[in-house]
């Protein structure tokens, strides 16, 4: 992140400004979407992975300028405007072992009330989805040169530099994948895979589907689907939707002992069809990645959620939140 833009995310967070547009979030309810928590040491690029402290001083912020509350109440209190503090919803999706390594400690601790959006497939498996092993081989001290075109993709240099800007390059190769046709990306994640020097550090790992089991009976904790196959739902057949999303739900019962009530769109793709299917399916809620603050007008399934990643200063967590 630029000096411009820090020094615009401090003016937007400064007083008298922050106090203004914190009174818009009391005519609905502020979600926020993280992925994974993690260590401060570790030496990583991945934007879905907070450091444990930022997370901490996140929480902080929310506990003084917020009300905390789960998904349930959510859903009763949306068509009731605040007059005092705003409310808000964690949530995180995914599934990563972060979730029980680094999060629950502090969802215990904090007694916060958290929603995990599982996708089952990668937690079935134990083995992480496409994206994952692509973010996770470029883990390296290494720089990477990575000619794709021979693909229908791009030339590609990565670990050239650090932290927001290598993240950025390599979020650009995800999103060119993500456009593929869906029964391409695992062969075109193979064929990266193999031209990568090393296998870099394990950074996203999935759930247990036992660590699932364990999550889902702690307070405070509620765990929703998220299909079972991590699918750009846009891109397959609303059969194909359909069944990864049912697959997702049988797996997370046996796991849990409970059907799943709400449901996060991978990616955050979706559309009326998506949502109708969801509603049909006997869902309550469903999220998707559309930015803002949620008010009744966007009903219960498209939801959308502030977006928090690893590069977001605590500045730029106070405006984002705020978003109109």
């Amino acid at each position: 992140m630029g000096l411009i833009s820090n020094l615009a995310y401090g003016v937007l967070a400064s007083w008298p400004v922050l106090p203004l547009r914190r009174r818009l979030a009391r005519s609905g309810i502020t979600v926020f979407m993280y992925h994974d928590i993690g260590d401060d040491r570790t030496d990583i690029d991945v934007w879905q992975i907070v450091r444990r402290t930022d997370f901490l001083r996140q929480v902080d912020y929310l506990r003084k300028h917020y009300t905390l509350i789960d998904l349930e109440q959510a859903l009763r209190e949306i068509h009731s405007p605040r007059s005092d503090k705003p409310y808000a919803v964690l949530t995180f999706d995914d599934g990563h072992r972060g979730n029980i390594e680094h999060l629950l400690p502090i969802v215990q601790q904090e007694q916060l009330p958290v929603t995990l959006y599982i996708a089952t497939g990668h937690v079935d498996t134990g083995k992480p989805y496409w994206f994952d092993r692509i973010v996770n081989h470029l883990q390296s001290n290494q720089a990477i040169d990575l000619d794709l075109r021979d693909v229908g993709l791009e030339h590609y240099r990565f670990n050239e530099t650090r932290g927001a800007a290598n993240w950025a390059r390599m979020q650009k190769l995800l999103m060119a994948i993500k456009r593929l046709p869906a029964d391409r990306c695992d062969p075109v994640t193979e064929q990266i895979v193999k031209r990568l020097p090393q296998k870099g550090k394990q950074a996203m790992v999935p759930l247990t589907p036992e660590e699932v089991g364990a999550l889902s009976k702690i307070s405070g904790i509620t765990i929703g689907a998220h299909t079972d196959g991590h699918e750009v739902l846009t891109n397959v057949d609303l059969s194909v939707a359909e069944e990864s999303i049912r697959q997702s739900v049988i797996k997370l019962q046996k796991w849990t002992g409970t059907a799943p009530k709400h449901f996060a769109y991978p990616a955050g793709y979706h559309n009326e069809a998506l949502q109708e299917l969801i509603c049909k399916m006997g869902f309550a809620s469903a999220m998707s990645t559309d930015s803002g603050i949620w008010r009744p007008q966007h009903g219960l399934f498209r939801i959308p959620r502030i977006s928090v990643g690893r590069y977001d200063t605590l500045n730029k967590f106070m405006v984002n939140a705020l978003e109109r």
